[in-house]
């Protein structure tokens, strides 16, 4: 049914262009002009119903309240260095239980001396709603020394790979200054227990880095490959009472993982660039991130988890898109971290995030051409200084369901556009879609504002039909 309506709004659309044939003069004229536009009618009908026959229409109504904005770029610096790795270890204290017990890593394990404990912690956690906390507290013993120790890995069976410890610390900055009061140690032993190794402690981090927020530490214990029993102490230890309402600890998301030879490969999209106000456009408000991944059955098996770069983060299961609202504007680096639950993969990508304020609205005009094969448009610098490496990307996306379905159909880079200055953009790619879809077009120069314009649009095979800018 939907296609017969298609063909009646076309027949609309010829008999309006008809109507306007007044405007020439001579019979002849009108005759030649009627045969033309009847014969692309009748062409167009053709193309209409042979492609519904092949081509599946949505119904779900267009969602204004989505938008996708990201660049055709990524960068994929990280530390350690971009790949894939094995997951040996997981712990992000979620249930609460210290220390943990059971599921797939086995239990760790509490050793202290002087009464001191590790417990959990929900107010400052790093991941909520947990973590796990080690303080001195009100404990006046002198002689303090608290253990959490992970279960025992197999490292026997990794050859020329590296092996990394990842987990987030967070203690009191008073002590950054007075670092031989208190020591946090990282030990490994792979005797059981019988002789501990020192990999990590606070005296790694500079004065200056030293606060009272998370910071992200990474070890490398690759020097403890091919060993079958090996495991990890975090350690408080303090002989002294000086600043001891500061004595303490957080620990938060502990993973250990090593190289693998097969492959899981991400995305986090980006480099990102929004006006801050735009934020309240959305519901919910935020930032849009939109992360990718390469085999397409992958996703509904992962974890993605988000760093926004602000001391905000969060972790979802059943999607690769994350939405974050930010109180400031600058420049926030942006971290993906996706993990595979059944294979135990796990890989790391970073992409950046630019929030400025600005009005994009008055820093470009942008048309699009109402019918065309492809996607075309221009844009028109409104500034009165030249835009610098004006980078433009054109998509366009559809339902039914959500995250809805995009696709890149053009981009490019304009080095240097002078005022008042209109440049074509086009999309060179063609697909064959019938329905309802919108069109985004992306510009983002170095020196001025950027903007994102959406439009209506209606495909018919390779032919796009656009209508209203959505606002």
């Amino acid at each position: 049914m939907l296609h017969i309506t298609f063909v009646i709004e076309i027949f609309k659309f010829k008999y309006n262009i008809h109507n306007t044939q007044n405007n020439f003069e001579g019979g002849k004229k009108k005759m030649k002009y009627r045969k033309i536009l009847n014969g692309a009618v009748v062409l167009l009908v053709f193309l209409v119903l042979s492609i519904s026959n092949l081509s599946a229409i949505a119904n779900i109504p267009m969602d204004s309240s989505i938008a996708i904005n990201q660049m055709n770029k990524s960068s994929f610096e990280s530390s350690p260095p971009p790949g894939t790795y094995y997951l040996q270890l997981a712990e992000n204290f979620t249930k609460g239980t210290i220390p943990p017990t059971g599921g797939k890593y086995g239990d760790w394990t509490i050793n202290s001396t002087g009464g001191l404990l590790w417990g959990n912690c929900a107010f400052h956690s790093k991941s909520q709603p947990y973590c796990t906390k080690i303080e001195r507290g009100s404990n006046i013993i002198k002689d303090l020394d608290g253990w959490l120790i992970t279960p025992s890995l197999d490292f026997s069976e990794i050859k020329d790979l590296k092996i990394y410890l990842d987990f987030w610390f967070r203690g009191h900055f008073h002590l950054a200054y007075e670092k031989n009061f208190v020591d946090y140690n990282v030990k490994v032993s792979v005797d059981g227990g019988k002789k501990w190794d020192l990999v990590w402690n606070e005296n790694h981090i500079k004065d200056d880095e030293y606060s009272r927020t998370w910071m992200r530490i990474k070890v490398d214990l690759t020097r403890f490959a091919f060993n079958s029993s090996v495991m990890i102490g975090f350690q408080f230890v303090t002989n002294n009472l000086y600043q001891f309402g500061s004595q303490y600890l957080y620990l938060d998301e502990v993973y250990v993982y090593n190289e693998t030879e097969e492959q899981l490969s991400c995305s986090p999209g980006g480099p990102y660039a929004w006006d801050i106000l735009r934020q309240n456009d959305y519901i919910p408000e935020g930032v849009r991130f939109h992360g990718k991944i390469d085999l397409p059955h992958l996703p509904l098996q992962c974890s993605w988890h988000w760093d926004f770069g602000d001391e905000n983060d969060t972790t979802y299961y059943f999607t690769r898109h994350a939405i974050h609202n930010y109180e400031n504007t600058g420049t926030y680096n942006i971290t993906l971290t996706v993990t595979h639950l059944i294979k135990g993969l796990i890989t790391e990508v970073n992409t950046t995030l630019v929030l400025f304020s600005g009005d994009p609205l008055a820093s470009w005009n942008v048309n699009v051409e109402p019918f065309s094969f492809g996607f075309k448009a221009t844009i028109e610098n409104l500034e009165d200084y030249n835009a610098t490496s004006v980078e433009w990307k054109i998509e366009a996306e559809w339902p039914p369901n959500f995250p809805l379905r995009l696709k890149e159909v053009g981009n490019g880079t304009i080095d240097n556009l002078e005022p008042n200055i209109i440049k074509d953009i086009d999309g060179s790619s063609l697909f064959f879609k019938l329905g309802r879809i919108r069109i985004i077009i992306t510009i983002i120069p170095k020196n001025i504002a950027w903007t994102s314009r959406i439009y209506k649009a209606f495909k018919i095979g390779p032919l796009i039909i656009v209508g209203k800018e959505i606002m």
